[in-house]
């Protein structure tokens, strides 16, 4: 895939709760906006693709291999739901680093954006939903942090841009990523 393609693409990595489905929403909201500054985006968010193609039910029941089996399954068919011609923002499940060949995908379509959170930060986000309902791959078996320590090496390995979303607003971090694509456009045009 060539730069220019590949930088129109961003795919947002990170643990549950650190923002990622927030951003993709925020930006899914402000579509109109994005649109004018930076022509036409597409929000896609894997999970939802996994829910859709086994049912909530299953999602929420799948063993760890499964679940990362069809998490890998749905990274790599990315390409056929690109907008070719526009943005894409690329929502992962936070286990998505947990296939190196998915990643090398990503990598090779996207910008991979790290959004950083804090242990603290994402214990406090994800206090407010039965945990049983975020379909964290491993959750039953081990705690949060052991989770965090595991993955946060892998979140570091693959990132091309990190951003800290302990203290930005989800606007904040709109407009950071929105940053990657390079000037807006000129109004009026």
């Amino acid at each position: 895939m060539n730069a220019t393609i590949k930088g129109n693409n961003i795919a947002l990595i990170g643990m549950p709760g650190c923002g990622k489905s927030s951003v993709g929403g925020k930006m899914e909201l402000g579509r109109p906006r994005i649109e004018r500054e930076f022509g036409k985006l597409k929000v896609i968010d894997t999970d939802g693709l996994m829910k859709s193609s086994v049912g909530e039910g299953q999602f929420k029941s799948m063993l760890r291999m499964e679940f990362l089996f069809l998490e890998r399954k749905i990274l790599l068919d990315l390409g056929k739901l690109l907008d070719k011609g526009g943005h894409n923002v690329i929502s992962t499940g936070g286990s998505a680093v947990y296939s190196g060949q998915a990643m090398d995908y990503l990598k090779e379509i996207s910008i991979i954006v790290y959004l950083e959170a804090s242990l603290k930060v994402l214990e406090g986000r994800l206090s407010s939903t039965p945990i049983e309902e975020r379909g964290i791959v491993d959750l039953g078996t081990r705690t949060l942090g052991e989770i965090y320590e595991e993955r946060n090496p892998l979140y570091e390995k693959w990132a091309e841009v990190r951003i800290n979303s302990d203290l930005l607003s989800v606007d904040a971090i709109v407009e950071k990523i929105t940053s990657l694509w390079g000037p807006r456009k000129e109004r009026g045009r």
